[in-house]
């Protein structure tokens, strides 16, 4: 069986350039574009339990776009369950 591990990723200011898909165990990463800041530090499948330690499990996709994009213009801490 996975292990899951929980992670804190810091997401620089402007697009991350992901795309996040809701899931019936809340949001989680569909596909981390090439060219991406966070490849190699969030992958697909990944899920975001919190943004900015705002807990995001209940949130759909659209509300965890809206959530990033509002802090946007600053860095941002994503956590995520990454299975291993």
């Amino acid at each position: 069986s996975a292990n899951i591990i929980c992670r804190d990723v810091l997401a620089p200011p402007g697009k991350l350039q992901i795309i996040i898909r809701s899931t019936k165990d809340g949001p989680a990463i569909l596909h981390v574009k090439p060219g991406s800041v966070l490849n190699g530090q969030i992958f697909a499948g990944d899920l975001i339990v919190s943004v900015n330690d705002i807990d995001t499990r209940t949130f759909d996709a659209e509300g965890v776009m809206k959530l990033m994009a509002k802090s946007s213009n600053v860095e941002r801490k994503i956590t995520v369950l990454h299975a291993v």
